[in-house]
């Protein structure tokens, strides 16, 4: 026993040390330097699991360094903490590209066949070779840019998310209680999607909706791609079913009555030679881009409003300001809120700040010397993870863990204005810049005003509780780590008014993340 303990030990210590020769034989001195070395090609996969995203912003605070290196068996991670290097990498997109990973990961959590991934290969060897201006991802989404289509589009999902919150109280009833997010997630998924699916919505039957939620839970398996049917088999088996429902609605033509986000995104599928059924696959898999990052975004918006007091009645105030009354009721036109209620969307933006776990990804496809400075070799990958913007002091100041509903709002002199705007990063950034940001803002503004104009809401329990999100593998902004139930009522004021929401004219957008303020892929 004791001979087999040391001969343990021994082969132990000669494979440690084994690990660390390795590691600097086959490290370049121009790559960024190496941190997670205490156990060689394991410690950051320890520290990944046991800290999750707070691995990065504890490395961050250990080694100031701009961009370092992380070591696992086969291959690198580089990571990346300043925004000007962020920058630098978003300018080389066509060799440091999502397009490829994102192709990969369409193919684990859709299910696609392998005709479909000879497409999507086709279609990014196209672009990157510069045979066409733009990747397919991008050419399908243009039109959730600011303009007619996205305005009919907002006006769809206004009127729908009206309806929605209207609902429970048709009946007479003074007040309802609910578990919060769950409320927010049943009147988000259905207006979300009447927005983008039309008349002929799919999601307006309750057992698809029940199944995009059952399908999204399962994420995290399909993502690895280890025995999903079996470790996931209840996902799989909403993905499939709900695959057949898009099957029935691209085949009957009721897709032509949905938006031109639709109508434009089957085209370009049909003409880039994708086959019906993975085309309804692929949709099932969109609901991750319309609903899995809108839910959560809308709750932590509407959290941190309605927990504070001062907060809701600041917001509040600064929304009755464009309230129309008239004989017929009280208006509210959501473009006023979108361009003229800066306490609001600075309230989103700042629970954005706190609770994204977004990280930009890219795939290195050739040896890179990023910044001409530090070499990115074939193969890796480079990591931008929000929380190491969003959390430093810094940028944000000494109250960066706390939730400052005016950080953003629009004055000059604040801190967030002197901010480099790559630093904010809940939307992604360069081309992999979130597409329907506009719409998901628009969204959440309108749910939001809508709520805190006509109701009270308060917490069955008498005190609101202190939530925080659950880290997931496939999650931009994180669910909260528990329900808040809650009941809510008229304001006393709003008793028997007709109320109404609108949109004019959705102008030229807001100004959510750098490029639209600058107008550039920065």
């Amino acid at each position: 026993m004791h001979v087999a303990f040391v001969s343990l030990v021994a082969g132990l210590v000669a494979l440690y040390f084994g690990l660390r020769q390795w590691l600097r034989a086959t490290q370049d001195s121009r790559e960024p330097p190496v941190l997670g070395t205490t156990i060689p090609f394991v410690t950051p996969i320890v520290g990944t699991l046991t800290d999750k995203m707070n691995y990065y912003t504890r490395l961050r605070d250990q080694y100031n360094l701009p961009i370092y290196t992380l070591r696992l068996l086969g291959s690198r991670i580089y990571v990346i903490n300043t925004p000007q290097l962020i920058t630098a990498v978003q300018k080389n997109f066509k060799v440091l590209t999502f397009q490829k990973i994102t192709d990969k990961f369409s193919g684990l959590i859709c299910d696609t066949s392998e005709h479909a991934k000879d497409v999507q290969k086709k279609q990014h060897d196209l672009w990157a070779e510069g045979k066409v201006a733009e990747s397919g991802n991008h050419k399908s989404y243009k039109v959730l840019s600011p303009g007619v289509p996205l305005d009919e589009m907002n006006r769809t999902m206004i009127a729908s998310l009206a309806g929605e919150v209207e609902k429970a109280f048709r009946g007479g009833a003074e007040s309802i209680q609910v578990g919060l997010y769950q409320w927010l997630k049943d009147i988000v998924t259905i207006a979300t999607t009447d927005g983008v699916y039309g008349a002929k919505n799919p999601y307006r039957d309750p057992k698809v909706s029940e199944d995009y939620w059952i399908y999204e839970s399962a994420l995290p398996i399909f993502a690895i791609g280890i025995k999903p049917k079996l470790l996931a088999r209840a996902g799989h088996e909403a993905r499939s079913r709900n695959a057949l429902v898009f099957e029935r609605y691209f085949q009957s033509g009721d897709y032509l009555q949905g938006s031109t986000f639709t109508t434009t995104r089957h085209a370009w599928h049909i003409d880039s030679g994708f086959q019906l059924s993975d085309i309804a696959r692929l949709e099932v898999g969109n609901g991750i881009a319309i609903l899995s990052n809108t839910v959560p975004t809308a709750f932590w918006a509407l959290y941190h409003i309605l927990i504070d007091p001062s907060v809701l009645s600041a917001v509040r105030t600064e929304l009755q300001q464009h309230v129309e009354t008239s004989s017929e009721g009280k208006y509210l036109d959501i473009a006023k809120v979108k361009n003229n209620c800066p306490l609001l969307f600075s309230s989103m933006k700042e629970s954005m700040r706190l609770h994204s776990l977004a990280s930009g990804v890219r795939s290195v496809l050739q040896d890179t010397l990023l910044n001409n400075t530090y070499l990115l070799k074939k193969d890796s990958m480079v990591l931008m993870p929000s929380t190491v913007q969003h959390s430093d002091p810094h940028l944000w100041g000494e109250d960066v863990h706390t939730f400052n509903y005016a950080r953003f709002a629009n004055t000059s002199n604040s801190r967030a204005a002197k901010v480099n705007p790559v630093s904010f990063r809940a939307f992604g950034g360069g081309t992999t810049l979130c597409p329907g940001r506009h719409f998901a803002t628009t969204e959440v503004l309108a749910l939001v005003a809508m709520v805190v104009l006509r109701f009270e809401v308060e917490p069955t329990e008498g005190r609101w509780k202190e939530l925080l999100g659950i880290s997931s593998l496939t999650a931009a902004m994180p669910k909260p780590d528990g329900e808040v139930e809650v009941r809510i009522r008229e304001s006393e004021e709003e008793k028997g008014v007709r109320w109404k929401f609108g949109l004019s004219v959705g102008g030229r957008g807001i100004a959510i993340a750098a490029e639209d303020l600058v107008g550039e892929k920065v």
